[in-house]
């Protein structure tokens, strides 16, 4: 194994001059021919040991563009290669077709990972999507799911839990939905609950070539490994734990998580038709898992189990897109006086005349309203033909508390309220020495790195910040850091009635997050209650420091569509809790660990040619997912 590492002291220096030898005439034309016997001696020597033959050659930044200085770099370059590893092949230029070259990386070059074990041995189907020069590519969940059956991996897909927690799941989810059609398939046999696993569909659109939008689809599992304050908080009760059952954020997103398609801006077709076809495809394919199914073989016999498909989630963008909603959050009023007529949400009337959306009370007006009109033209494929709620088939679309609350009316929240704090405190925010002294004492960092007017999105006092940082943890820690300077300065707060408003909301926000977050997949009544209860208490402060501000002649805290959701997250939680024992928990139902999933995609597209974005990002998703889940099957001789 030779290896000469970038920037080497032992690199030869070369001349600006151009060389004093023609490039036809020079010495290393006739080498290759001159040393092909101890070429192929060399070769077999390296196959037999299974060396590595590795020459990373210096950087050449600094070479010239005239032909001489590049024809004299090469020169070096050759006699540093001879001189270290012996004789070797040379050649300059393309020795084959450029275009079957490529479709060899793609075709062949792949499956010699297959061959080692090094991917999984998942085929890549094509769907037909109306263009008759090209198909799009796709791994169908079925083939995916029955290849983890086949490898004894099938548990993965609820998290590596005893399979003792799904009829317990499907148990306490008729209490929660009992109108949902899951509960006549296992009604007429079809499914069976100890053998069915929950799952859900994601989808979002990450930065792809050019920064235009990619798509990228997956699907998980809602039962999972839990996460951090979930554990901390049962490790001394793992009865309880093992009773509330974990949700699905935790661990490698290439574990939990799994790849169906991915699609650049150019693909999506006129009108994104090829992107609805590739999601006809993705619903036919689902559907095949909840009546054929998946077959195990055991020492009994052949079991079949099932995938339920109850929801998808993403953000509102995604929801628009996909179910073609007529009542979406892109119809807000955009100015002062101007009236929505139809409407911002999937789940309600909220945003229509008569139907105001800034309601935060705990019987809001728009509460009646919820599944009394479906919020498109033409029922979706992606909701009808899976398992929903005839009676509120909008909620087959899940609100997602990480994009509405950290990334939506969190920023917001603590953005409005550090500029109204500021005219009480001496200094300006990159000098405030309560963050720094705040993370040093926690051991914390932000990815913005530092509070300032330009992270909070503060220009002046007449314009409303949005919040500028771009991270959702960034969102927890600072209203952590946020409550904590309330309470050090609790006198200040009392003395006016905005900054006594921006504490006790805060408190309760940090308060309902952290019960969600420690709480499970299913939350007993009390912890719903409790969550449901600061949850709302937050809002009502929220309204009352829009009242204030208003008042005051200042543009702060806008009431976003996302706060309308979080809403409707709070309010479920209420209205589960009081007809059932069991809640399910909103948090089942955070993108978080997707997000990840999708800009870990994201960049591979960026790195693919234009053309073969999707088959590339399949093929490296089966390799990610190959290193992760089976490593035992690779071969190493």
């Amino acid at each position: 194994k030779t290896a000469i590492e970038p920037g080497s002291k032992t690199v030869m220096s070369t001349s600006d001059d151009k060389s004093s030898v023609h490039w036809r005439y020079h010495k290393y034309m006739s080498a290759e021919l001159l040393s092909l016997p101890d070429i192929a001696e060399t070769w077999d020597g390296i196959l037999q040991k299974r060396d590595l033959l590795k020459i990373t050659l210096p950087d050449v930044k600094s070479v010239g563009k005239t032909p001489g200085k590049i024809f004299a770099h090469a020169e070096a370059m050759v006699e540093i290669v001879l001189q270290s590893v012996g004789c070797a092949v040379f050649k300059v230029g393309f020795t084959h077709d450029p275009v079957r070259r490529v479709e060899g990386y793609c075709d062949e070059g792949y499956h010699r990972f297959k061959e080692f074990g090094l991917a999984l041995d998942v085929p890549i189907s094509y769907v037909n999507v109306g263009d008759s020069n090209c198909d799009l590519p796709m791994i169908r969940p079925s083939d995916l799911f029955q290849h983890l059956a086949d490898l004894g991996k099938l548990d993965l897909l609820f998290g590596q839990q005893p399979a003792s927690v799904l009829p317990e799941f499907w148990s306490r989810f008729q209490e929660v939905e009992p109108n949902n059609t899951v509960h006549a398939a296992f009604a007429a046999g079809t499914m069976h609950p100890d053998r069915t696993i929950p799952m859900v569909i994601h989808g979002d659109e990450g930065r792809g070539r050019k920064r235009l939008p990619v798509m990228v689809v997956n699907t998980h599992g809602l039962i999972g490994a839990g996460c951090k304050a979930f554990h901390e908080f049962h490790k001394d009760a793992p009865r309880m734990q093992e009773q509330a059952m974990p949700v699905n954020i935790k661990g490698h997103s290439m574990e939990t998580r799994f790849l169906s398609f991915v699609l650049s801006k150019k693909s999506y077709g006129t009108d994104c038709s090829y992107l609805m076809r590739m999601f006809e495809a993705l619903v036919e394919d689902l559907c095949k898992l909840s009546t054929t199914g998946i077959q195990i073989k055991s020492k009994s016999g052949v079991e079949t189990w099932h995938c339920a498909f109850i929801g998808s989630v993403g953000d509102l963008q995604f929801f628009a897109k996909v179910a073609s909603l007529t009542r979406s959050y892109t119809h807000v009023s955009k100015r002062s006086g101007q009236q929505a007529k139809n409407g911002l949400c999937h789940l309600c009337l909220a945003g229509k005349p008569g139907w105001d959306y800034e309601d935060f009370s705990d019987n809001p007006a728009w509460l009646r309203s919820v599944g009394i009109e479906p919020p498109w033209e033409s029922p979706p494929d992606l909701i009808f033909r899976l398992f929903h709620d005839p009676g509120n088939a909008g909620g087959f679309l899940k609100p997602d508390l990480w994009h509405c609350l950290h990334l939506g009316c969190g920023k917001v929240f603590l953005a409005s309220a550090l500029v109204e704090w500021l005219p009480f405190l001496p200094g300006l925010l990159p000098s405030k020495p309560w963050i720094l002294a705040y993370l040093q004492r926690h051991g914390q960092k932000l990815y913005c790195r530092h509070v300032s007017e330009l992270s909070v999105g503060f220009d002046s006092y007449q314009k409303c910040p949005q919040g500028a940082w771009q991270k959702a943890s960034d969102t927890t820690l600072l209203l952590e850091i946020f409550e904590d300077f309330c309470e050090k300065h609790a006198s200040m707060a009392s003395e006016d009635a905005i900054l006594g408003w921006t504490y006790t909301a805060v408190a309760n926000l940090n308060a309902c997050i952290r019960l969600l977050y420690k709480s499970g997949l299913w939350m007993t009544q009390h912890q719903a209650l409790d969550a449901s209860s600061t949850g709302m208490n937050f809002l009502k402060c929220y309204g009352h420091l829009v009242h204030l501000t208003f008042q005051a002649n200042r543009d702060r805290f806008p009431i976003t569509p996302k706060v309308h959701y979080i809403h409707h997250l709070f309010i479920d939680l209420k209205s589960q809790a009081r007809a059932s024992a069991w809640t399910l928990n909103c948090i089942a139902f955070t993108v978080q660990m997707d997000e990840d999933f999708v800009g870990v995609h994201a960049r591979a597209s960026r790195r693919a040619g234009a053309q073969y974005v999707s088959l590339r990002c399949l093929q490296r998703y089966l390799l990610y997912a190959g290193e992760r889940i089976t490593p035992e099957y690779r071969r190493t001789s």
